[in-house]
């Protein structure tokens, strides 16, 4: 049985934070270090775990880089629509990420 995606970040709140905005889900468990996000409480999940020592990967790879090790796919009715709120919601999380350090 799939429980949910586990994904490794280095603000595991702020990046459970964003999808559940972007998606229009919910936060359904948050500790220290560990942020759930759900769709409906079957399902599906994503799990965001804290990484300390994580490293963004690079696109397109560079030698020596952190090289993409998944993504997610979205069905979206507009696309161009959809590219432009992702964006203004990764602004949004990077302007108050910043602002937080």
């Amino acid at each position: 049985m799939w429980w949910g995606t586990a994904i490794e970040a280095p603000d595991s709140s702020g990046l459970a934070k964003f999808y559940a905005e972007l998606l229009g889900w919910h936060i359904a468990h948050e500790e220290l270090g560990t942020a759930i996000v759900a769709a409906s409480p079957q399902g599906p999940l994503f799990v965001f775990h804290q990484a300390d020592a994580y490293g963004a990967p690079v696109w397109p790879p560079a030698e020596g880089e952190q090289r993409p090790m998944m993504h997610f796919d979205f069905r979206v009715g507009d696309l161009d629509s959809a590219f432009a709120e992702a964006a203004l919601f990764s602004y949004c999380y990077r302007q108050v990420a910043c602002s937080a350090e």
